[in-house]
């Protein structure tokens, strides 16, 4: 039956075009996914349309094999080892000449074994003396018999010959005995003694020239019965001129350089900032003063390099021709 093909709902031989007639239009029916997808494989892993059958061994394989085994059975490898060595051994024993007991010199395989050459030892020659040692031998030897003193004897014994002559003699005994007193004092434990009193005696001075400048100030504060003491700061190129003294009325330290020079005077007051303007600044140096507070201190200045203010019931002037600026007058009132 040739297949039927449907154009416009008509239906036609596909073969030979011509139309089917008296037969029904059918319409395709789609088929369900069931029948259209497949379903579980099995493994085909093992089939043989992919996997070929193993081949038989031929026979360079069972050789190669068998070698193989060979080489790795060690047990093997140890019998053969011990039939080769009984083997090498039976052989050297058929061809190893043997010493007999009662039939010397042959073996047992009949072989004549040839003695062994015994060694001789030739005499050893003993030792010759050199002429020369042998004519020193002979000359010490006499003489030791002479008993001759030697050089150190002959020497040592003029040293102490001379030794015992000096000692004897009392013109000797008398400079003996100078020269062991004037040993001490030339001695060098004498003379490192003087150095290290000499050193501790210089220290001590210098330590004292030190400590004169406040020993000086602290001796005159109690004599004006304040508590006076040396300013912390001293301008540069400035240096000490005395040591403190009191006058009477105020303690009064001094300083120097070249030309200029100043001197600070400490008395007790009960003077404030404004009883030492009215009674000392404005009276010694009229209008021509400058006040600055520094640190809760009023400090006057003047324009010739003086100073003046109160601290602690204590009145500080400074005056002379001091050659000091402001700056510098302002670090030495902090400076107490």
């Amino acid at each position: 039956m040739s297949e039927v093909i449907v154009v416009n709902g008509k239906q036609y031989y596909a073969e030979t075009g011509l139309l089917v007639e008296n037969q029904p239009i059918t319409t395709e029916v789609e088929a369900p996914s069931v029948h259209i997808h497949q379903g579980v494989q099995k493994s085909q892993t093992l089939n043989r349309r992919f996997v070929k059958q193993p081949a038989r061994q031929t026979e360079d394989q069972v050789e190669a094999i068998r070698q193989f085994k060979r080489k790795h059975n060690y047990e093997e490898a140890r019998k053969r080892a011990a039939q080769m060595n009984a083997e090498a051994a039976r052989k050297r024993a058929t061809t190893t000449a043997q010493v007999s007991h009662f039939n010397k010199g042959v073996g047992s395989s009949k072989r004549v074994i040839a003695p062994i050459a015994q060694r001789v030892e030739t005499p050893i020659t003993p030792a010759q003396i050199h002429p020369l040692q042998a004519k020193i031998n002979t000359e010490s030897q006499i003489y030791a018999e002479k008993h001759l003193p030697s050089a150190k004897e002959i020497k040592e014994s003029a040293i102490s010959q001379a030794i015992a002559s000096v000692n004897t003699s009392p013109k000797n005994r008398k400079k003996a005995r100078g020269f062991k007193k004037l040993a001490f004092w030339k001695s060098k434990n004498f003379i490192g003694l003087t150095a290290s009193l000499t050193v501790i005696v210089a220290c001590l001075g210098y330590l004292s020239y030190l400590s004169l400048p406040d020993v000086s100030t602290r001796v005159a504060a109690m004599q004006a019965g304040i508590d006076a003491d040396l300013p912390a700061y001293v301008p540069s190129n400035y240096q000490l001129n005395g040591l403190a003294k009191f006058d009477g009325k105020a303690v009064n330290i001094s300083y120097k350089s070249g030309k200029n020079k100043y001197t600070i005077k400490q008395s007790r007051s009960s003077w404030d900032s404004v009883a030492l303007l009215n009674n000392y600044v404005e009276k010694n140096w009229s209008d021509q003063y400058t006040a600055t507070q520094e640190k809760g201190i009023m400090v006057y200045t003047s324009g010739r390099g003086e100073a003046a203010w109160v601290n602690n019931g204590i009145v500080y002037i400074i005056d002379g021709q001091t050659g000091l600026d402001d700056e510098q007058i302002r670090k030495i009132a902090n400076s107490f």
